[in-house]
């Protein structure tokens, strides 16, 4: 349920019974400026206050809540993601789209398991040879970003990682070099 300007309430199943477990989260910003982490852990504090009274206010059940716990510390999303030889949409993942240079695949939790492809262009630095990037850091778009951040995604990109540095290491090739000549992995 959204409760007003980029404040998202998100309930979650619990283990005791009278006890709902909910994350709140808002609007993304640019962690890497100076003063923003402390900045969103403040807004996130506040978020968590409008989102309690909002639920209290007006969902039955609510009246006699109390808070029992909040996060320690805040969860940030989005802020570096790698500039890759290949950039994926969120769109294309989610179309099925077959790449040239196809990383793998994963049931997708939050899809019914519908399966989500990547590109292994993704993993790869643009300007970079001896490096990759896998799981949440990958070359994308933020829709994109928000399909592979799951675990899934996560094994899915790291063991299409592990087979590109080992099929280079056994080419005697840099990373990037072999990416650039090879595009398919066998």
């Amino acid at each position: 349920a959204k409760t007003g300007d980029n404040i998202h309430i998100v309930p979650d199943f619990y283990w005791e019974k009278g006890v709902c477990w909910i994350n709140v989260w808002t609007a993304s910003k640019d962690m890497t400026l100076d003063g923003a982490i402390t900045d969103g852990e403040c807004q996130g504090r506040e978020n968590n206050f409008v989102a309690f009274e909002m639920l209290k206010k007006n969902v039955p059940g609510f009246k006699e809540a109390i808070i029992m716990h909040t996060a320690s510390h805040l969860g940030v999303r989005k802020t570096r993601l790698l500039e890759g030889m290949k950039t994926v949409l969120g769109e294309e993942m989610e179309n099925g789209i077959l790449f040239d240079d196809a990383g793998g695949s994963f049931g997708h939790p939050a899809r019914n398991g519908k399966k989500i492809t990547f590109p292994i262009g993704c993993l790869v630095p643009k300007d970079v040879n001896g490096l990759l990037v896998s799981g949440r850091h990958v070359s994308t778009d933020s829709q994109g970003q928000d399909l592979l951040r799951v675990i899934g995604g996560c094994w899915a990109t790291g063991e299409a990682a592990g087979n590109l540095a080992a099929e280079s290491i056994g080419a005697g090739a840099g990373l990037r070099d072999y990416y650039l000549s090879n595009k398919v992995l066998p």
